[in-house]
């Protein structure tokens, strides 16, 4: 890792360490080696940006979706859900813009060809998307226990008026971060001619203007969600888990089915934060600990490709992160289930149509509008009230219940 800065001159500070190997480097993500030094080995060019272009479109798609479900013109209010929901696609949104543009980075083997507005740009969205994104997971999460463990004792407080003055807060604290970390945005014409387009993470050579190192950033970014994340969901868990004891003890299968539901979509719902959220955070900082910690003169190429292996999966994750979870929270609104649904019976029409059309002769049936299901679904504007309870915290909680029904019915 070489020492960097924001100016564009070959002749920055960055050059006199840019053919020497030294102890005492500045750290950069992306590392910055020499000539003879390759950042990253060459398969790792072709799969990683593969995976970004991939998980692109969807992750786009499906955030696109829940923005238009949740500002959607309605007569009902706004919900605590709504106002959550819609921040956190917002901030999958601004991190996944950035890709398409660090893929094409990885592509030319971290040689930016793009000039400095669109370096700058891509440094601000992906800042802004992985603070927000963070700060909303760990609201969304409150609130939820808020409203299992304390239904009654929170409905002062979870109202939808103090949702959308935390979302504004938390939006504002992120343009506040972002703009304290504008200096250690990095754009430099290096030596070899090629430009390099990046943040500076703990300067220990040069000096920084910025009031924080991005490395400590990185870590409470990932300390603070692990404290507050992890604790909500396993009291969520075992609050529902203790309720539907109840529920059978006392004959009423239905409600403990529902609650079954709950808690297999909480435990998605953790599987996705445990599997792709915290090591998508938690490897960038352990390869800069490996770095910061193991480097000598003899090992630096080697360990530079580990670490930067260690940055690319970690992107794939955080990347993949923003595509499920908006599926996932689709999934609770039983949208899917609507959408399945529907398109079965726009099958069943057609075939019906088909068979009889050498009978008949009439025109088809008209296509099901598929749209009208986002419009039938109580996505966004589930509580007009100040707390939902806690049984229909999910939509599956609804689906459930009148799938019973119709059991017992029949």
């Amino acid at each position: 890792m070489h020492l960097s800065n924001s100016s564009s001159s070959s002749s920055s500070p960055g050059a006199d360490l840019w053919h020497n190997c030294s102890s005492l480097q500045d750290l950069t993500l992306p590392q910055m080696m020499g000539n003879n030094c390759p950042s990253i080995d060459g398969f790792a060019t072709l799969l990683f940006p593969a995976l970004y272009f991939l998980f692109f479109p969807l992750g786009v798609l499906t955030n696109l979706l829940n923005v238009w479900v949740c500002v959607r013109r309605s007569a009902q209010p706004w919900s605590i859900s709504t106002i959550g929901v819609l921040s956190l696609a917002l901030s999958d949104l601004a991190f996944l813009l950035c890709m398409p543009l660090w893929g094409v980075y990885l592509l030319e083997g971290y040689h930016w060809t793009m000039g400095r507005p669109l370096c700058l740009v891509m440094n601000v969205l992906y800042y802004t998307g992985l603070t927000s994104s963070t700060m909303f997971i760990c609201a969304i999460s409150s609130d939820r226990f808020l409203a299992i463990v304390f239904p009654l004792r929170s409905r002062q407080v979870r109202t939808p008026r103090n949702a959308a003055l935390v979302s504004l807060m938390l939006w504002s604290l992120t343009g506040v971060l972002v703009y304290l970390s504008f200096p250690n945005f990095l754009y430099w014409e290096r030596p070899d001619g090629g430009q390099y387009c990046g943040v500076l993470l703990l300067a220990q050579v040069s000096p920084s203007q910025a009031p924080y190192n991005l490395l400590s950033y990185y870590s409470v970014q990932v300390a603070i969600p692990l404290a507050i994340v992890l604790p909500c969901y396993v009291t969520i868990v075992e609050r529902m888990l203790r309720s539907r004891r109840r529920w059978r003890a006392a004959g009423q299968g239905g409600p403990a089915r529902a609650r079954d539901k709950t808690v297999r979509l909480i435990t998605l719902i953790i599987t996705n934060f445990l599997v792709c959220w915290v090591p998508g955070q938690l490897l960038q900082v352990v390869a800069c600990v490996l770095f910061l910690t193991l480097e000598t003169c003899e090992n630096e190429c080697s360990l530079n490709r580990v670490a930067m292996l260690l940055l690319e999966v970690s992107q794939v994750l955080s990347v993949l992160n923003s595509c499920l979870e908006p599926l996932i929270f689709q999934l609770q609104q039983g949208l899917w289930q609507k959408l399945w649904a529907q398109g079965g019976r726009a099958v069943a029409r057609l075939r019906s149509w088909r068979s009889g059309r050498g009978q008949s002769g009439g025109p088809p049936p008209p296509p099901v509008e598929l749209i009208s299901v986002i419009h039938s679904s109580k996505h966004c504007h589930r509580w007009p009230g100040s707390a939902p309870p806690a049984s229909v915290l999910y939509r599956g909680d609804q689906i459930s219940k009148a799938q019973d029904r119709d059991t017992d019915s029949k």
